[in-house]
Parts: C-alpha cells; sequence; structure tokens
C-alpha cells in the first residue's frame, strides 16, 4: 500500500466516524425535542448556533442559549400554561396532544471541511389522536443544517426548519 493509499483510507475512515457522530447528534436533538428537554436539546447545538423555523406569518429564529427557549410556549402565548406541550406547525405553534415524535428520513449528510458539514432531510410529525384514535402524520417538512466540530464534537450551527415536502437540497445547488 502506497503512503498516498494509506492516507486516502485514513481521511475515508474519519468521514465515515464523523457521519456518526453527527447522526447521533442529530437523533438527540430530536430525542430531546420530543420530550422537551431544553438542556438536552440546547447542548446540540453549537454556541451562538441560530435555529429558524419557517412558520407564518414570519418565521420564528432563536439565537445562542435562546434556542432553549423553544419550549416555553408563555414565551410566545399569552396566556399559556406551562405544563402543556406545543409543536410548531406551518400555521404557527399549537397545543400538543399527548404524545409526538418526529420521524427523520433520507438524510443526506455533506462533509464540506474537516470541521464542517451540511446535512439534509424530509421530516415528519406524528401525533396520536384523541380519545383513542390512531396515529395521524400532521406535519412535514425538511431541516437543512450546518454542523461544526466543537473540541471534537459535532454540534449544530444553524438549523432551518422548513415545512412542505420539497427536496431539502434544491436551494444547495446540490445535484448528487
Amino acid at each position: 500500500m502506497t503512503a498516498n493509499a494509506a492516507a486516502s483510507g485514513g481521511a475515508r475512515v474519519q468521514e465515515a466516524l464523523d457521519a456518526v457522530d453527527i447522526n447521533n447528534v442529530l437523533a438527540l436533538a430530536m430525542f430531546a425535542y420530543d420530550r422537551q428537554d431544553a438542556v438536552a436539546f440546547l447542548a446540540c447545538f453549537a454556541p451562538g448556533a441560530e435555529l429558524r423555523i419557517d412558520v407564518k406569518p414570519k418565521p420564528v429564529v432563536f439565537t445562542g442559549a435562546a434556542i432553549g427557549k423553544i419550549f416555553l410556549p408563555g414565551e410566545r402565548l399569552q396566556n399559556a400554561s406551562a405544563d402543556r406541550r406545543f409543536v410548531f406547525t406551518r400555521q404557527g405553534l399549537k397545543l400538543a396532544v399527548g404524545e409526538n415524535r418526529h420521524l427523520v428520513t433520507s438524510s443526506y449528510i455533506e462533509r464540506i471541511a474537516p470541521d464542517r458539514a451540511r446535512h439534509y432531510a424530509y421530516w415528519s410529525w406524528a401525533l396520536p389522536g384523541e380519545n383513542g384514535a390512531p396515529v395521524s402524520i400532521t406535519e412535514m417538512g425538511n431541516y437543512r443544517d450546518e454542523l461544526v466540530k466543537v473540541d471534537g464534537r459535532w454540534l449544530i450551527s444553524r438549523r432551518v426548519v422548513s415545512f412542505g415536502a420539497l427536496d431539502p437540497r434544491a436551494d444547495q445547488g446540490i445535484s448528487h
């Protein structure tokens, strides 16, 4: 094996390890969001990160430590009860009924530098029906994430949550 082949193989192994780490932090963010655990959710974001949720009538943007406030509906809804669970829908914030779950599919990671990556995926939001009705998919959309490696750990530096089923890579010029 030549030195170039060995170096190339080592780089590919590192890319594979990075992909696993990136998938893990993205999964941890979704688990934390579904539990509405602000501390665990915020731990998945880099310092100074941005979370943009494209809802109507205008996008909601959280920056830095304010990302943890996503779970404080009283900040956005007058007279909201602290013990109620809320979710974002394309029309804005609404009360969640029962347990909710993210379903993330077609995840694509693009490593653009040793310490920077992009992630694109479709998501759907499943909510159980009221009074024992079956689970239904109530929303769908896509994620466009930017990630950075901070002290050896991959973290989300920017997340854009969009509604609808468009290809999340479409506006990025990615053709593969």
